[in-house]
């Protein structure tokens, strides 16, 4: 969430539609995260392996170091690109935690219809294709 650090762990907010275009002060929501996670994110996740489950807003506001590597995961159904990949993302971190899986058997994910059909690796960037007939999800 945007809010996300802006609260308090107890306060108690009522439901609210706040976005990363939204503004604090001059800055945008967006910007002022990124702004404020870079030198935290640079130093935190230095030589790490990152596994990406950020959505597309969430994912513009870090700046991940040339040392880590980043892995991420699109889903398709058939041939179609899942719209709302997030209880996709969900099985898939579940996945690996259960097994302890290692990067180097990310190929090894299956569940429900779903497998790895394809890696491919662009610098410090590793993108997991997986597939299935979405039968489940």
């Amino acid at each position: 969430s945007p809010m996300f650090g802006a609260l308090k762990p107890s306060d108690l907010i009522f439901r609210y539609s706040v976005t990363f275009a939204d503004r604090i002060g001059e800055k945008t929501l967006k910007a002022f995260w990124k702004e404020n996670l870079k030198n935290l994110s640079e130093k935190l996740l230095s030589g790490a392996i990152v596994y990406d489950f950020l959505t597309k807003d969430q994912r513009q506001t870090l700046t991940y170091p040339e040392s880590a590597t980043v892995v991420r995961f699109d889903f398709f159904k058939g041939d179609k690109r899942v719209v709302n990949p997030m209880p996709h993302r969900a099985y898939t971190l579940r996945y690996i935690a259960e097994r302890g899986l290692s990067l180097d058997e990310i190929d090894k994910i299956n569940f429900y219809d779903y497998k790895v059909v394809s890696t491919q690796r662009r610098g410090n960037e590793i993108l997991v294709i997986l597939r299935g007939e979405g039968k489940y999800l």
